[in-house]
């Protein structure tokens, strides 16, 4: 349940990236999971599809990358390090 929380705060901060830029939607969404973070891919894969039905960022990809240095800073982080938008202003 919690990786599904975390999906959804992902994806709704990926929305509003989308609204600030005037797009009409994403094409492409990155995120950085920590070597620390609890967050699996392959569930946060099933979780995004879910997640962005419906929404500007429905037909976006998925990148995610995980961190191997459990000593770096954010090793405990997940973070949305970039949205790719299409059309719009």
């Amino acid at each position: 349940m919690h990786e599904a929380a975390l999906v959804r705060s992902l994806v709704a901060r990926a929305v509003e990236v989308v609204a600030e830029a005037g797009a009409e939607r994403a094409a492409r969404i990155e995120v950085r999971v920590g070597a620390l973070a609890h967050l699996d891919p392959e569930a946060a894969g099933i979780h995004f599809a879910a997640a962005v039905t419906g929404t500007p960022v429905e037909s976006a990809e998925l990148v995610i990358t995980r961190a191997t240095d459990p000593s770096e800073a954010g090793a405990l982080d997940v973070v949305l390090t970039s949205v790719d938008v299409v059309g719009g202003e």
